[in-house]
C-alpha cells in the first residue's frame, strides 16, 4: 500500500533526517514556501528509491507544482509501485522570494572544492547541507544506486529537454523519454549538483520544462517524472504504467522534428556589471549562423561563435549563463557508444 502521510515513514529503521521530516509531512497545497519533503510513496515491495528536486532555483517553481500534482495522484489512486518515489523541495528561502538565488547560486557549490563548506557560509551552504543530510542518509540505507532527477525552468521559451553527465546508465534512463538530450553542459558548467552524485555512482538526469511562467512547462514536468518512475522500474504492468504512457505522448507532440542527442559546446560567461543583454525574439533550439548578432554588452555586440542550436538564452536578472550552443550527435555515434557500453565522447 502506497503512501504520501509522513506517518506511515515509521517502517524505515535508522532513517533519522528523513522521519523527521516524514513525521512533520508537507505542507497543505498553496502553502509557499513549501516544505522540504514534498511528498513520500512507498510501494511497499523492494525497489529503486527515485528522488526528484523541484526548485533548486528559486524562480522556478514549476517543479514543486509538478511534484504535488504527482502525489495527489498517487494518493487518491494507490497505485502499485516497487520502491519509493520521493519529492524535495531544493533552495525554500530563494522560492520564498522568487528569487534565482538569494547569496550564491544553489547549483554551483557542489564541486569538491565547495561541498564541504563550513555550514553558515551563505543561506545557499544551508540548503545544500540539507539536501545532502537526506539524500546521503537514503543512500547509505539502499543497496542500489538511487535515481536523481532534477526539475528546472528556463527564462527562455521553446521546447523541454533532457540534460546529463554522459555515461551508458544515464543515456538509458534519457532514451525513456522522447525529448532532446543535451550532454556537455558538464564541461562548461562547474558545481553543479547533479554531477556531484553522479561521481557517487548514482543514476542522474535533468530536465529544463520550458519557460518559468507557462503552465504547460508545469504539465511537462509532470509528465517527465511519471516517465522516469515508470523506466526507472518503479511501476509494473498497471495504471500506473497506463499513466506512463499517456505522459509519453504529451511530451512526444511538444519535441517533434528534434534531434534526438545533442552536444554543447559553448557557453557565455555573464558577470555582474558587464551589461549583458540577450536581443529579444530568441528560445531554446533557435537555429543560429556562425557571427549572428545574439546579445549587447558593454564591450559590444556578442555574436555566436559558429552555427547551432541556441539553449537557455538569459532573459531574467541574475544568473551567469548568457547562452549555450549545441550541435546534433549522429545516430551512428550513439549506437556505437551504447554497444561499447561507454560514453560517446572520451577526452
Amino acid at each position: 500500500m502506497g503512501f504520501t502521510e509522513s506517518r506511515e515513514c515509521g517502517t524505515d529503521a535508522g532513517m533519522s533526517e528523513l522521519m523527521r521530516l516524514c513525521l512533520e509531512g508537507p505542507r497543505p497545497r498553496g502553502e509557499w514556501p513549501p516544505s522540504r519533503l514534498l511528498g513520500r510513496y512507498y510501494g511497499g515491495r523492494p525497489g529503486p528509491t527515485m528522488i526528484v528536486f523541484g526548485g533548486i532555483h528559486g524562480n522556478e517553481p514549476a517543479g514543486v507544482h509538478a511534484l504535488s500534482r504527482v502525489f495527489e495522484v498517487l494518493a487518491t489512486h494507490r497505485l502499485n509501485m516497487n520502491g519509493q518515489l520521493i519529492g524535495l523541495a531544493g533552495n525554500r528561502p530563494a522560492l520564498a522570494e522568487n528569487r534565482r538565488f538569494l547569496d550564491e547560486d544553489l547549483n554551483r557549490i557542489w564541486g569538491p572544492e565547495r561541498v564541504d563548506s563550513p555550514p553558515g557560509q551563505t543561506r545557499e551552504v544551508g540548503e545544500q547541507q540539507a539536501l545532502r543530510t537526506i539524500v546521503d542518509e537514503l543512500a547509505g540505507s539502499q543497496p542500489d544506486p538511487l535515481v536523481l532527477l532534477d526539475l528546472h525552468t528556463t527564462s527562455g521559451t521553446g521546447p523541454a529537454f533532457c540534460g546529463m553527465i554522459d555515461s551508458y546508465r544515464n543515456r538509458q534512463l534519457a532514451k525513456s523519454l522522447p525529448l532532446p538530450t543535451i550532454i556537455g553542459f558538464d564541461d562548461y558548467v562547474h558545481g553543479a549538483m547533479l554531477p556531484h552524485y553522479h561521481r557517487a555512482g548514482h543514476t542522474c538526469i535533468a530536465i529544463e520544462g520550458g519557460q518559468h511562467q507557462l503552465p504547460e512547462t508545469v504539465d511537462r514536468l509532470e509528465s517527465a517524472i511519471w516517465i522516469v518512475a515508470g523506466a526507472a522500474g518503479l511501476f509494473e504492468q498497471s495504471r500506473g504504467q497506463e499513466l506512463v504512457g499517456a505522459h509519453h505522448q504529451r511530451l512526444a507532440q511538444a519535441a517533434t522534428g528534434l534531434p534526438g542527442m545533442i552536444r554543447n559546446y559553448y557557453r557565455h560567461p555573464v558577470e555582474d556589471g558587464d551589461g549583458f543583454v540577450m536581443l529579444p525574439g530568441f528560445k531554446n533550439f533557435t537555429p543560429v549562423t556562425a557571427g549572428q548578432h545574439l546579445a549587447d554588452c558593454h564591450a559590444g555586440p556578442v555574436r555566436a561563435p559558429f552555427g547551432g542550436y541556441l539553449l537557455m538564452p538569459l532573459y531574467q536578472p541574475g544568473g551567469h549563463d548568457g547562452f549555450f550552443v549545441a550541435k546534433p550527435v549522429s545516430k551512428a555515434r550513439t549506437l556505437i557508444a551504447d554497444s561499447l557500453r561507454g560514453p560517446l565522447f572520451r577526452a
